[in-house]
């Protein structure tokens, strides 16, 4: 009788260490879960001449551009920095507009089940009419994959713009 208590007391320890253990790995899912549920989307931008010039609106106006044809590079336009021409932003049926109608870049948080609308802005800073980009083609890259954060990237690219990608 003796010896089967102190199996019981020793089954029971196990038990108790045991539920202590699988407690603290449900704490740790459940934080986890609740972390994953708010999703970042980033992106960035680049170009396939090492760098490209910044302009203000300041200075297309005054046509420092000359004949060259030039994409999204106004730093103040209204977009913003336009070289950050990818975003993203929750969609709501139909396409609103107003208050709820912003467009996020480099970094937004995502909500769980929400859709969201990526688009890419794309701009001629030239001025004049005549200084056209020719075969401009626009691409994504979104994975299909569900992470913490996901990378979302455009390409735009023309035959005779300065960079062409």
């Amino acid at each position: 009788m003796e010896k089967q208590l102190r199996m019981l007391r020793k089954i029971r320890r196990v038990l108790l260490v045991a539920l202590i253990v699988t407690l603290v790995v449900l704490l740790l899912v459940v934080a986890w879960a609740i972390r994953c549920r708010n999703r970042a989307v980033v992106s960035g931008w680049g170009d396939n001449e090492g760098g490209r010039p910044s302009y203000t609106l300041e200075e297309i106006n005054a046509d420092v551009l000359g004949d060259s044809i030039v994409l999204n590079s106004i730093s103040d336009s209204v977009i913003g920095n336009e070289k950050n021409f990818v975003g993203a932003r929750e969609y709501y049926e139909p396409n609103t507009e107003g208050t709820d109608n912003i467009w996020q870049a480099n970094e937004i948080i995502v909500k769980d089940g929400q859709e969201y609308i990526v688009r890419a802005y794309v701009h001629n800073n030239n001025l004049w009419a005549e200084n056209i980009a020719e075969n401009v083609k626009i691409a994504f890259s979104i994975p299909m994959d569900s992470s913490t954060s996901i990378p979302v990237h455009g390409f735009i690219s023309a035959n005779n713009t300065v960079p062409s990608e």
